[in-house]
């Protein structure tokens, strides 16, 4: 009788290790994909909000400095390279006797946060250093004036800009401008605004936005 050849079944060692190192590189290239995407998710959400807040707060501003008298801006219409990131003005309230009737002062202002003074150091932790915000102050002069903060997460610098160094360091015109600031082109207000947070990975996000806005009673209107 003629003994019958066996037939091999299984995997070699060899084989087994090679499929374990493609499975292992095939899971790695998958899971860094899917973790380089949630981190574009993660920064694409910072982004969102940064840019929904940049809009609306710049709404809330032009929509004051709209109804403001030209006469009434402390200090008058800056001119570049110089911007104010301060400005006193009055809005009309109404008519008597055919004159207009004007309201108490009113103030935009940007200004750093109390847990994050002016010094260069991150004093709340949060990562950003000397953050401010913007605030609307009515009567400003007034005991106890009406103040009501509208945005946070301003940065202490617009973009591109390097504080303090007396140099248009990002090309449009101003010099060391905070990340809130008007520049005035004759009675025209450009209102500049730049927003800064850290995502969830660390890493400093910032949005900036501008808007042109023209105030009542401007030379143009005369």
């Amino acid at each position: 009788m003629c003994a019958r050849k066996s037939t091999r079944s299984g995997m070699t060692l060899i084989e087994v290790v090679i499929g374990l190192g493609l499975f292992s590189a095939v899971a790695a290239s998958a899971f860094l994909a899917l973790e380089t995407s949630s981190r574009s998710y993660r920064t694409e959400g910072v982004v969102a909000r940064l840019d929904s807040l940049a809009r609306k707060t710049l709404d809330e501003v032009c929509e004051r400095l709209r109804e403001a008298d030209f006469d009434s801006l402390t200090p008058a219409a800056v001119a570049s390279p110089a911007s104010a990131t301060s400005v006193d003005f009055q809005r009309a309230r109404g008519y008597a006797a055919g004159a207009v009737q004007w309201g108490p002062t009113e103030r935009l202002a940007f200004e750093h946060e109390p847990t994050d003074p002016d010094n260069g150091l991150d004093d709340d932790g949060d990562g950003l250093v000397d953050e401010g915000r913007i605030v609307w102050i009515e009567d400003p002069a007034a005991a106890t004036p009406l103040r009501t903060i509208l945005c946070s997460h301003v940065s202490e610098s617009l973009a591109g800009e390097l504080a303090g160094n007396g140099v248009d360091d990002n090309g449009n015109g101003l010099e060391d401008e905070l990340g809130f600031c008007i520049e005035f082109t004759g009675s025209r207000a450009l209102v500049r605004l730049t927003l800064e947070e850290l995502d969830p990975d660390g890493r400093l996000i910032q949005q900036s936005a501008s808007r042109t806005v023209m105030l009542r009673n401007t030379p143009e209107e005369e």
